[in-house]
């Protein structure tokens, strides 16, 4: 369906996910024009015309961004704490390298 709704039918953050989803955005560079591949144009006329699917009511697209912004925020924590992890082993491993922090090994018998 064409993106030619009146603007209070559809929520902002809804339409900010679909705009920057992989399928949407592909759609959106086939209609360019330019020759530059840093500055292409799209016409109001080519942008309007995109059909894709999307639901009928307000509320169904509220729950959707709803949905992904909360996946989003989950997302940011993980790669934060993925983040400490890493720098934490790269510290460990140069002390460790250093001779900084020494390591006891038990003997065996």
């Amino acid at each position: 369906m064409p993106l030619q709704k009146e603007p209070n039918s559809l929520d902002m953050r809804w339409l900010c996910y679909l705009l920057n989803s992989d399928k949407i955005r592909k759609m959106i560079t086939d209609v360019a024009t330019g020759s530059s591949s840093s500055m292409k144009n799209i016409s109001k006329v080519s942008l309007l015309s995109l059909e894709f699917a999307m639901p009928s009511c307000k509320n169904e697209q509220v729950e959707i961004s709803r949905i992904l912004h909360s996946i989003d925020i989950k997302l940011n924590k993980t790669e934060q704490k993925l983040l400490r992890t890493s720098n934490l082993k790269k510290a460990l491993m140069q002390d460790l390298l250093t001779g900084k922090v020494r390591v006891k090994v038990a003997e065996q018998v």
